[in-house]
């Protein structure tokens, strides 16, 4: 049957129930509400009648949607436990907005890379987000690793900047130190010659 009440199917039982209830109640319905594309998520364990996750959800949307006006602004995004993968596929509207190198970044930063720590419910919530801005015609956020990445780049520099000024103060420093050591080596080596040669002039 066609999907209308539901807009997640969750097999395989590796999705937190909070993410499930994220998706279901607030992001998905609110990003059909704004844009008029409806996103449909399934996941499962393992791909049983499919060769990859595109496939699959490439015959789930022919089912859900036989025509291409029914399928119009529909999208169905599959993602697979065992194999860490993930398909989406969509029709007409969404295709012309949704391009492939987008989707290809959902693949590679979103999915491979969340989904390989085993953090499926970011993997998904992270890549619906980014779908829903494109959607939106919003600048795309990213993915969450580049914004991470980003951030310690930063912090990086704001460190290593901080080291070489301290750096700088240290090099000050030992050269303060150093002209003390040779003003003290001076001292001690000049005062014993003084009070040799009045010793030997009084004799």
């Amino acid at each position: 049957p066609t999907p209308t009440a539901y807009y997640v199917f969750y097999g395989g039982g590796f999705l937190a129930k909070s993410g499930v209830q994220t998706l279901q109640e607030k992001l998905l319905p609110e990003l059909e509400a704004r844009t008029g594309y409806r996103v449909n998520v399934v996941t499962l364990r393992k791909l049983v009648i499919a060769d990859d996750a595109f496939q699959f959800a490439d015959n789930l949307i022919e089912t859900w949607y036989p025509t291409a006006e029914l399928g119009d602004k529909k999208a169905v995004f599959v993602l697979v436990k065992n194999s860490k993968e993930a398909g989406i596929v969509g029709g007409p509207s969404f295709s012309n907005v949704i391009s492939a190198d987008f989707i290809q970044s959902l693949l590679d930063d979103n999915i491979a890379v969340l989904a390989g720590e085993e953090k499926y419910n970011a993997a998904v919530i992270s890549s619906v987000k980014r779908l829903d801005a494109v959607l939106s015609s919003q600048p795309d956020p990213g993915p969450p690793r580049i914004a991470s990445i980003q951030k310690a780049q930063a912090k990086a520099k704001k460190d290593s900047a901080s080291n070489y000024k301290d750096k700088e103060e240290t090099e000050e420093k030992k050269g303060i130190y150093g002209f003390a050591v040779v003003g003290l080596l001076t001292i001690s080596f000049v005062a014993p010659m003084v009070q040799y040669f009045s010793f030997t002039k009084e004799e």
